[in-house]
């Protein structure tokens, strides 16, 4: 993900950043977070998570440094162009009160008589006391610098000799302080995920669930993208705050629904809040009756279903249906078992008794 944002900086001019820009906008601008999403609905899951990453603190993005040119794609508020941090960091109280936040260098000032001058604030604003305290400052450590005409801008990844980005730098710049070691329940149920036999859209969406990635509204409010004064509550229930624990596991609305799941399948349901631990514990009781590989698909088929029909109650205005869900997870298990070869039944026998249909 790192490498892309670099690659939207330093090529700015590409036939791909053009067409990313055609869908979603000015790409420099989402990047530096100067520009509010055209419709998050149209938004891809790789787009969604690259925009995600560009706004974390400490992340690969507020590590690029920018080298003066012409001064046109550098952003003279937020790129980290003049001293150790982007300038509205270093003077916050003149950032909070001027009017122009998302200016590039170019836009900050003009030519006068082949003389630079820096022009931060409209003519009418009246600033506070500390931010004209800051102003001067600014003004001040800005004397003797302006842009370079015919010279382009530069993105600098400081971590390399070459000044270029490299996914090995930007991995040793986040590991050397702290690693990260993930739990074996975790590592053992993402072995089951990418084992799947699945479309890689399911894996993909089977990897973040284990992970606690899935923008559930607990995850949307953990990430301030939605606020406590707004919906955080369960779509299907309305009573607790939406979590992916809550959704797949614990909603009192869907309790028919997995009542009939795992009567279809005869195990017993367990008593699991965790979607980890929960993948292992269904795997194990299918254990004798159908391959790892077969078991894992039908629960992750079983989370996707659900969560496609969430996004069509807040987007859509759809309602339940448990009889339809249910239907959709029968006939979504075996027409993508079907597909991989894992399957040698038709649906009306899988329909009937997966177990003889997957009988090891």
């Amino acid at each position: 993900m790192s490498k892309w944002i670099w690659r939207f900086l330093s090529e700015e001019k590409s036939i791909w950043s053009g067409v990313l820009e055609g869908r979603y906008g000015s790409v420099s601008n989402r990047i530096w977070g100067c520009q509010e999403p055209i419709s998050i609905s149209m938004e891809s899951l790789w787009w969604r998570d690259l925009m995600e990453m560009c706004g974390e603190e400490g992340g690969a993005m507020k590590k690029i440094n920018s080298r003066l040119g012409d001064g046109h794609s550098i952003l003279f508020w937020k790129s980290k162009w003049f001293g150790a941090e982007a300038l509205y960091l270093q003077f916050p109280a003149l950032f909070n009160e001027i009017s122009f936040k998302h200016i590039s260098v170019l836009e900050a000032g003009f030519w006068k008589d082949a003389t630079w001058e820096w022009k931060l604030i409209k003519g009418e604003e009246v600033l506070g006391r500390e931010a004209s305290l800051e102003i001067r400052e600014l003004l001040h450590c800005l004397g003797g610098i302006f842009p370079k005409v015919g010279i382009k801008d530069r993105h600098v990844w400081p971590y390399e000799s070459s000044n270029c980005f490299s996914v090995k730098s930007c991995y040793i710049l986040f590991n050397q302080n702290s690693v990260v070691v993930p739990s074996v329940g975790l590592m053992e149920s993402l072995r089951c995920n990418w084992k799947a036999a699945l479309p890689s859209k399911v894996q993909i969406f089977g990897w973040r669930l284990l992970r606690d990635r899935i923008p559930t509204r607990r995850q949307l409010l953990n990430r301030n993208i939605i606020s406590l004064q707004q919906e955080v509550r369960c779509v299907f229930c309305e009573g607790q705050i939406e979590d992916s624990g809550h959704i797949f596991l614990q909603c009192p609305m869907l309790v028919s629904l997995k009542w009939r799941v795992f009567s279809w399948l005869e195990i017993q349901l367990p008593n699991v809040e965790d979607c980890c631990e929960f993948l292992l514990v269904w795997t194990e009781q299918l254990q004798g009756t159908m391959k790892n590989n077969i078991a894992a698909a039908i629960w992750l088929t079983f989370c996707w279903c659900i969560w496609k029909v969430r996004n069509e109650i807040i987007f859509t205005n759809a309602k339940l249906d448990i009889d339809e869900l249910y239907y959709k997870i029968v006939w979504y298990s075996w027409w993508w078992l079907s597909s991989t070869s894992q399957l040698k039944c038709n649906f009306y026998e899988w329909y009937k008794n997966p177990l003889l249909c997957t009988h090891c």
